[in-house]
């Protein structure tokens, strides 16, 4: 990354686009403080300026899953959790049924949303990152989560999500493109959809359902 100056709104759902390697991942892992970085990623409220304190989806949820079961994931370490909200998290991202199995039985898709609920549980205090969330999802899977999300940032919180899937994207309300570690442009999905140039100044092309 190189000179990365951006800013994100809680209350909305922000996706981060752009080709292999330039920077999608190196931009959440700073942010939520796994990567070292010189500058600052801090928020912005009605108190001053904070350190972030944001909850990360690996791309990999190989990397955050260690527990015997599904439930004992969710509630790894958490003294007095918060029930009723467990199991919201288990109906809207499809786990119920999957409560006792061993995490790493799960399929990749499902990983992915298992790694998402044990983040929630935690109640991150300004909000959450995910890296490549659409990884595995069926179209039902991905409504799914695209509910959770908007859930999330209608609570206040800050949202964003690193993705290939130009169709998720487009359910989001701000498109973030990088191109070689800087941020190239942003906007609405309407702004950002009809602008092919600016795809193309990174390497990449809508498709066809964007651009017919």
């Amino acid at each position: 990354l190189d000179n990365v100056d951006l800013s994100l709104h809680s209350g909305q759902v922000s996706a981060i686009l752009g080709r292999n390697g330039s920077g999608k991942t190196t931009l959440l892992r700073s942010m939520a403080g796994f990567q070292p970085y010189q500058g600052k990623v801090g928020v912005c409220n009605a108190s001053g300026f904070e350190q972030a304190v944001l909850g990360m989806v690996f791309q990999n949820p190989d990397l955050q899953l260690f527990n015997p079961s599904v439930k004992e994931e969710i509630l790894f370490r958490l003294t007095r959790p918060d029930l009723e909200f467990y199991s919201w998290l288990l109906d809207g991202l499809d786990l119920r049924r999957y409560e006792n199995t061993p995490p790493l039985l799960l399929s990749e898709g499902e990983k992915r949303r298992l790694a998402l609920a044990t983040v929630l549980m935690r109640s991150p205090k300004h909000g959450i990152l995910l890296d490549e969330p659409a990884l595995g999802q069926d179209k039902a899977h991905k409504e799914m989560l695209m509910m959770i999300l908007r859930a999330v940032a209608s609570a206040g919180y800050v949202v964003a999500f690193a993705t290939h899937d130009l169709e998720l994207a487009a359910q989001a309300d701000r498109l973030i493109l990088l191109g070689a570690g800087s941020v190239v442009a942003s906007g609405t999905p309407k702004e950002m959809l009809s602008d092919g140039k600016v795809w193309e100044q990174v390497g990449l092309r809508l498709p066809e359902w964007v651009t017919t």
